[in-house]
């Protein structure tokens, strides 16, 4: 049976629910990763990631880096995070540090941001047993550059970028390892943008295109007997090797229409993603190797935004994101079918088809005060997806449906100094938690030999990582709660 590995998915939720317009995130099972993908300041996220027809002046440069146009200043900002996943499901304190800077028509961004994470403490295959330290901990590094000019007394911008990161773990894979007893995570992430905007009187167009690619690799160690002749049979460690590797192409283009004169916003974006997966991880929880799949993501959104004599802002998102996703299994030697056939080496025995229709829906409010903005927000996020599975050694065809709702909560305030400007923003994940497949009686089968679970690419400034494994019965779910600080802190570099 084939999946995306998690490790994409995860990746996917990138740059939260901005970023989600141009990494679209692919997940099969409710699994809680946290915000580990939220490394960039933000002016606006507590007012529940609206963005199409809202600006956000610290975030979208290094979404579409041609929007650093927009600053007219340089200035430097820190923005320390830190979230945990209730139950002991893991945690992460992050130290992002930015600037947007600017000279004559050029402008840019520079970021690097240093990260701890603590994953789960519990291996989900063996109840009870702790996992080492050396496993639970585990440190990333991530950069980001961008560089643009503008033409045409500031009508148009172009703007280039990269981001590079050196992972040592990606939250939320160890859960995948049923009955492992330690796993070792290392690799990396590219990205690359290339970003148009024009500003005119009243409209706004921008696009954007993007290639992103993750390779990582998970060394997986897992306790075997063999036998011997004095005691029968003796424990020994055996650690596997698996590539979790995932590529990327996508499109975003973005129209703004502005009446400042009333007050209104209004805007609308298309994105496009065209995935491959070259090598995907063999999950214990699946127990079948996998090979390579594609995915096909899209997202249509429409939003505005309403001000009130330029003391209060609501605005209101909403996106649809159909998804198709193929995914197989290819023999690694012959294998006889249940009527008695052969199926060749290199030809397909499992298949599965996924097709996604899943829905954002994001409001969010913003006060504007002399001393102290107020912002509250919430998105829901809806993912509802119905896979066929074609299983030609077991000569049989099956279909299965699954839907849930994740539920997002945010808070915000900015704290208005002379020259310096602090913000605070917090926020509950919830509809997620420990997913598993029905069976073994009443308790769920998450963490047990021959239950399966999902994958896929979220951003969540959640990050772009793709969870896209097929289950084999009815998804159960532990739920648990995902709670997140950030603290951004932004000043001038000069007056």
């Amino acid at each position: 049976m084939k999946t995306i590995g998690i490790s994409a998915v995860i990746l996917s939720l990138f740059l939260t629910g901005t970023v989600s317009a141009q990494l679209i995130a692919i997940k099969t099972v409710p699994l809680a990763t946290g915000d580990q993908f939220l490394i960039y300041p933000s002016q606006y996220m507590g007012m529940g990631d609206v963005s199409i027809a809202w600006d956000d002046s610290l975030l979208d440069p290094f979404i579409n880096p041609a929007k650093g146009a927009r600053n007219k200043t340089t200035l430097f900002a820190i923005s320390p995070v830190y979230y945990n996943i209730a139950d002991d499901n893991g945690s992460a304190l992050t130290a992002p540090f930015s600037a947007l800077f600017r000279y004559g028509d050029w402008f840019g961004t520079l970021s690097a941001c240093m990260q701890e994470l603590q994953l789960s403490g519990f291996n989900s295959g063996l109840a009870g047993l702790t996992i080492p330290l050396s496993d639970r901990k585990a440190t990333n590094f991530y950069t980001f550059a961008s560089l643009g000019k503008e033409f045409l007394d500031s009508r148009l911008a172009f703007a280039g970028a990269i981001g590079w990161s050196k992972l040592h773990a990606m939250d939320g894979v160890e859960l995948l390892y049923a009955d492992s007893r330690g796993l070792k995570q290392n690799g990396k992430t590219f990205d690359l943008r290339m970003g148009f905007l024009a500003d005119l009187e009243h409209h706004s167009l921008e696009a954007l295109v993007l290639y992103n690619r993750l390779d990582m690799t998970h060394n997986v160690t897992y306790r075997d007997w063999r036998p011997d002749l004095v005691y029968g049979f003796v424990p020994f460690d055996r650690v596997e090797k698996n590539l979790d590797y995932t590529r990327t192409w996508g499109l975003s283009l973005g129209y703004m229409f502005r009446l400042p004169e009333k007050g209104w916003n209004l805007g609308a974006i298309f994105t496009a993603n065209k995935k491959s997966h070259p090598k995907i991880p063999n999950y214990s929880l699946m127990q079948i190797p996998r090979d390579p799949g594609t995915s096909n993501a899209y997202n249509f959104g429409f939003g505005f935004a309403r001000t009130f004599a330029d003391r209060a802002t609501f605005a209101m998102d909403f996106i649809y994101e159909p998804i198709w996703s193929y995914t197989w299994a290819d023999a690694i030697e012959p294998v006889t079918t249940r009527s008695g056939g052969t199926i060749a080496p290199g030809n397909i025995t499992v298949e599965n088809d996924f097709w996604f229709s899943n829905k954002i829906f994001r409001l969010g409010f913003n006060k504007v005060n002399k001393r102290v903005d107020f912002q509250m927000g919430l998105q829901i996020h809806y993912i509802g997806y119905r896979l066929k599975q074609y299983d030609h050694v077991a000569e049989r065809f099956r279909m299965q449906r699954e839907n849930w709702f994740e539920w997002s909560p945010s808070l915000g305030f900015v704290f208005k100094l002379e020259y310096i400007q602090i913000r605070y923003m917090a926020r509950l994940i919830f509809g997620t938690g420990r997913p598993g497949v029905a069976g073994f009686g009443v308790r769920p089968t998450w963490g047990w030999r021959g239950s399966t679970g999902e994958d896929s690419f979220a951003l969540s400034q959640r990050g772009n990582a793709d969870f896209l494994l097929a289950p084999s019965g009815a998804l159960t779910l532990v739920d648990t709660r995902v709670l997140t600080h950030q603290i951004t802190v932004s000043m001038p570099l000069f007056d």
